[in-house]
């Protein structure tokens, strides 16, 4: 059974630590931080646009990149995005999106310190 977090799958933060070492895994995340939040820019760009087509593209590049890392909760609601761009949505994508950058910040508190304890 994978331990978890509200957040995190910590096996697999275990794997990227493992295979990368603490200061390879932090690069990777920091890598994960900077994409993640360009990609949230994006997400909110093409809600104001309502353009639900690319913005369901963005949500499914977070969702990869999010479960690459073992960031569950973050590649969940990206799903979750995702399936209200398919029925357009506007008003739930945005609770989303908002939902989502919290919910960035918490990631990484719990990525830091899992991989600082490590």
């Amino acid at each position: 059974m994978t331990e978890t977090t509200e957040y995190l799958e910590l096996e697999q933060i275990d794997g990227l630590i493992k295979a990368a070492g603490k200061d390879g895994a932090n690069e990777i995340i920091d890598a994960f931080r900077r994409s993640t939040a360009s990609l949230l820019d994006q997400l909110s760009d093409h809600h104001k646009a309502r353009s639900a087509s690319e913005a369901a593209i963005v949500a499914h590049s977070v969702k990869g990149s999010a479960a690459n890392v073992g960031a569950h909760k973050i590649s969940k609601s990206a799903h979750e995005i995702e399936a209200a761009c398919k029925v357009e949505d506007f008003n739930l994508i945005e609770e989303h999106i908002a939902s989502m950058r919290d919910c960035l910040e918490a990631t990484l508190a719990q990525f830091s310190d899992h991989i600082e304890n490590s």
